[in-house]
């Protein structure tokens, strides 16, 4: 409550409004219910609710019989959770890893659209259909290395490099790729070259279906520490037999990111 003076001798009680309250309490209840629906279904979806969970599992259950860990085939993070989930939920350490990486994976990316995004909502929904099935419940370590990547928009524009590199060793220690960060932090956050950025989404397109960079990237393996070498010749092993999927591009989800992405420029 303020008291403010009124015509130099009498004096009003202004009482303190209610509108900030309430739309703080409009903001957060629905992210509050957001946030808790999507955690419960991504930590206590059932093994075999998708692709990976299996390998994970298998990894999990093993672990103990692993030891030292194989830090080339999965990430320092990986294992700590791990070992500290079966200290402590010894009956059921898959179904509690699972519920930790659902946890920071989400958690972490509902803070970056509460600093990022003046439209949560919208930016929950966008995030909603395009990328949390396969983070949150498939590549769930990419999902937390991306989360990472989220927070540190703020940091690329102000141009906050310690802060970044926190973010981005953190990333890192979630999943090797995370690497591909570090060129983000010289892009220019008040100058954008609207006809690159257009043109790259085609180059990219163009690279995965001919797999030109394929061939480039495993003759520059040798020039790579072993335990990203190691990472990236898998992954190139993996395509060779069929593992992955042949690009769609036609593809709703990507299509919807496409349009999002070129609306994104045009705005700009």
């Amino acid at each position: 409550m303020t008291v403010k003076p009124c015509n130099g001798s009498c004096q009003r009680v202004q009482k303190p409004s209610h509108n900030s309250a309430m739309r703080f309490f409009y903001k957060a209840v629905p992210m509050i219910i957001v946030f808790i629906t999507l955690l419960c279904v991504a930590g206590l979806r059932p093994v075999g609710a998708d692709r990976d969970s299996p390998g994970y599992a298998r990894k999990i259950e093993g672990s103990s019989v692993e030891y030292p860990p194989d830090f080339r085939s999965v990430e320092p993070t990986f294992w700590l959770i791990t070992s500290i989930s079966k200290d402590i939920f010894p009956d059921d350490p898959v179904q509690s890893v699972f519920f930790v990486y659902a946890l920071l994976g989400i958690g972490l990316k509902f803070l970056a659209i509460h600093r990022c995004s003046k439209f949560s909502l919208t930016s929950m929904y966008v995030y909603f259909g395009t990328y949390f099935f396969l983070y949150e419940t498939t590549q769930i370590r990419v999902g937390v290395a991306s989360a990472f990547l989220l927070l540190s928009v703020q940091n690329i524009a102000q141009k906050n490099l310690k802060s970044f590199l926190l973010k981005a060793c953190a990333a890192f220690l979630f999943h090797y790729q995370s690497l591909v960060m570090l060129p983000l932090y010289f892009l220019k956050a008040n100058r954008v070259n609207k006809v690159f950025y257009s043109v790259l989404p085609i180059v990219g397109i163009l690279l995965g279906k001919t797999r030109l960079f394929d061939g480039i990237l495993k003759n520059s393996l040798i020039f790579f520490p072993e335990i990203l070498s190691f990472k990236l010749n898998s992954y190139l092993i993996l395509q060779e037999h069929g593992v992955f999927a042949e690009l769609n591009v036609l593809r709703s989800t990507y299509m919807y990111g496409l349009l999002i992405f070129y609306y994104s420029i045009l705005l700009l």
